[in-house]
C-alpha cells in the first residue's frame, strides 16, 4: 500500500505515477558500502554484492550520494559509505544488466538494480574485479563525518 501522504503531490513526486525509465550511459549509480565490508577502510572487490537477487543502487537522476547514504537506519549511518558507478562502464560487461526499479513501498524513485553478480563463484570473482577496476584513484561519493 502506498502512503496516503503523497496525495495532493505533483505527478513527479507521487509514487503512483513512477514508471521504469531507461537509464542513459552518462548516468551514475550510487552504491552503499558498509564499513564491515572493508578491513582497514580499503575497498576490495568483495564490496560488490547482491542482496535479494541484485545489487541495489540509486540512480543519480533522483538521488544524491548523501540521500543514498541516509536511507539506512540511523544507527548504521556512521558505518555507511557511498561509491559512484559509471553506468556506461557497468553496461560494457555483458554479464551485468541495469534496470531502473523504483521502490514504491520505500518511496525511493531512484532505486535501480544491477543484475548478474549472482553467477558461479568464478564468474562472481571476475565480475567483482571488473567493477573494482573502475577505481584507480578512489574518492567516496559520501562518507561518515
Amino acid at each position: 500500500m502506498i502512503s496516503t501522504s503523497w496525495r495532493g503531490c505533483s505527478p513527479m513526486c507521487n509514487p503512483e505515477t513512477w514508471f521504469i525509465e531507461d537509464i542513459p550511459d552518462d548516468s551514475v549509480l550510487l552504491y552503499r558500502v558498509f564499513r564491515d565490508w572493508m578491513p582497514e577502510l580499503k575497498v576490495r572487490p568483495n564490496v560488490f554484492r547482491e542482496a535479494g537477487g541484485s545489487m541495489s543502487t540509486n540512480w543519480d537522476r533522483y538521488s544524491t550520494a548523501s540521500e543514498t547514504r541516509e536511507q539506512v537506519r540511523s544507527e548504521q549511518l556512521p558505518d555507511v559509505f557511498v561509491i559512484a558507478l559509471n553506468t556506461e562502464y557497468v553496461r560494457k560487461e555483458t554479464a551485468l544488466s541495469i534496470k531502473h526499479s523504483p521502490d514504491h513501498s520505500l518511496q525511493n524513485r531512484a532505486h535501480t538494480d544491477v543484475f548478474g553478480l549472482g553467477a558461479s563463484r568464478i564468474e562472481k570473482v571476475r565480475l567483482r574485479n571488473y567493477l573494482f577496476d573502475m577505481y584507480e584513484s578512489w574518492v567516496w561519493a559520501a562518507q561518515p563525518n
